[in-house]
C-alpha cells in the first residue's frame, strides 16, 4: 500500500477533510443529493457523537472539520453509506449520464460495485491550534467565493457560514470548539477560540490555506480537461438553487 501523509489522530483531536467525487463530477448540483450528505452528517451527530465545527458543500467535493469517537471509522461509514444512498437516488430519478460516469470511473480493483461515488481517502489534517483553525473554516467559507459562485460566504446556502454570523444554517455547528471537545482528549490549542466576528467569516481570498487551494486546483483542472466543466445552463441552475 502506497505511503501518506495523511493519518486520523488516535485521540479526539479536531480534523479537517476532504471527500471529492470521482472524477470531479458535479454531482452536488442536484440538491437531493447534497441532502443525502447533510442527513448522514446529522445521523453521525445524534447517535455517533461527532461534533463538526464547519463544512462546506461544492458541486464535486466537501470539505468539514469534525472530531469525536473513532472518527475515522465514522468517515469511513460516512462515505460508504452516502455512496450507496446516491446511487439509489440516481437511479430512482433516471440519472443515466451520471450513473453511466460513474461506472465508467470506477477503479478496476473495486470488483465487489458497479459505480464509484467518492474518490478514495478524506486527506485528513489534524488540527493543533487556533490559528490553523480559524484558517481551515475560513477556507471552507471561502470556497464558494474564490469560484465566483456568491459574494459574500453567508449566501451559498451549502455551507456553514451562516453558523459562524449567528444565523440559523442547514445543520447544527459547533462554533465554540473549546467548549464542545471532551475535556479529557481536547487538543492543546494556543488559546481560547475568540467569538466569530463576520470579518472573519466574510474574509480576503487570498488569505487561505495555499496548499489546499494548489491540490484542489490541480484536480480540478485535471476534470474540466476530460469533462469540459460545468455547462453555462448547469452551472446557472446551481447557483440559482444553492441561493
Amino acid at each position: 500500500m502506497a505511503r501518506t501523509r495523511y493519518r486520523f489522530s488516535k485521540d479526539q483531536r479536531p480534523h479537517f477533510m476532504t471527500n471529492t467525487i470521482v472524477a470531479w463530477l458535479p454531482v452536488f448540483a442536484y440538491p437531493d443529493y447534497v441532502n443525502i450528505v447533510l442527513d448522514s452528517w446529522r445521523f453521525l451527530q445524534r447517535e455517533r457523537e461527532i461534533v463538526i465545527l464547519s463544512w462546506v458543500v461544492l458541486e464535486n467535493h466537501l470539505h468539514w472539520i469534525a472530531t469525536g469517537p473513532d472518527l475515522s471509522k465514522r468517515v469511513g461509514e460516512f462515505k460508504s453509506f452516502t455512496a450507496k444512498q446516491i446511487i439509489r437516488k440516481m437511479e430512482a430519478n433516471g440519472a443515466k449520464t451520471l450513473l453511466q460516469e460513474l461506472e465508467y470511473y470506477k477503479l478496476r480493483h473495486k470488483v465487489d460495485q458497479t459505480h464509484q461515488v467518492w474518490q478514495e481517502g478524506s486527506h485528513p489534517k489534524v488540527i493543533e491550534t487556533d490559528d490553523v483553525m480559524w484558517q481551515k473554516i475560513e477556507y471552507c467559507h471561502n470556497n464558494p467565493l474564490r469560484r465566483g459562485y456568491v459574494d459574500q460566504p453567508e449566501h451559498w446556502r451549502y455551507s456553514s457560514a451562516q453558523n459562524y454570523l449567528g444565523q440559523p444554517g442547514l445543520i447544527e455547528v459547533c462554533t465554540d470548539w473549546r467548549k464542545c471537545l471532551p475535556r479529557s482528549r481536547a487538543p492543546a490549542l494556543e488559546r481560547a477560540a475568540p467569538e466569530a466576528p463576520a470579518s472573519r467569516v466574510a474574509l480576503n481570498c487570498q488569505e487561505q490555506n495555499r496548499e489546499q487551494e494548489t491540490e484542489s486546483s490541480a484536480l480540478c483542472g485535471s476534470y474540466q480537461a476530460r469533462n469540459m466543466g460545468l455547462s453555462g445552463s448547469l452551472l446557472s441552475s446551481l447557483v440559482s438553487s444553492l441561493n
